[in-house]
């Protein structure tokens, strides 16, 4: 086969070809693999999807449920909010008109006690005075 190659001017024809097979069987197997991988990969992906169908359907109802609640929140906080604000606009308030009263009771107390502190001092130089007018 080789002189018959060396005449046609194909030298080595016959070792190509061989090869050619080779890679061309060789080929044909990896290509067989990958199919069966990406059958693989499918069924997986296949799975997966039928999982996360079937855990969407499960959590459904519980989402529903998390936007009613949300909505009702929102509501709720709100009212909360409005009053909260409310109290601190009031609470600041009576705060104010504490601190004025208290102020108003410390001026009182000290006016009393000057009061009171001149009472007895009236009271005491009267003492005297009915003391000396007595000798």
């Amino acid at each position: 086969m080789a002189s018959i190659e060396k005449k046609k001017g194909v030298t080595g024809y016959t070792s190509t070809e061989k090869t050619l097979e080779q890679i061309s069987t060789a080929t044909a197997a990896l290509n067989q693999t990958k199919g069966k991988t990406l059958e693989e990969i499918s069924k997986i992906v296949t799975d997966i999807n039928v999982n996360l169908n079937l855990r969407k359907n499960k959590l459904a109802p519980q989402i529903k449920r998390l936007r009613e609640v949300r909505s009702d929140y929102q509501e709720v906080d709100s009212i909360y909010q409005d009053k909260k604000t409310m109290f601190e606009h009031t609470a600041a308030g009576l705060s104010a008109e504490r601190q004025r009263l208290e102020n108003e009771c410390d001026r009182h107390q000290q006016e009393a006690t000057s009061q009171e502190s001149q009472y007895f001092m009236v009271r005491f130089i009267k003492n005297q005075q009915k003391s000396f007018e007595d000798l």
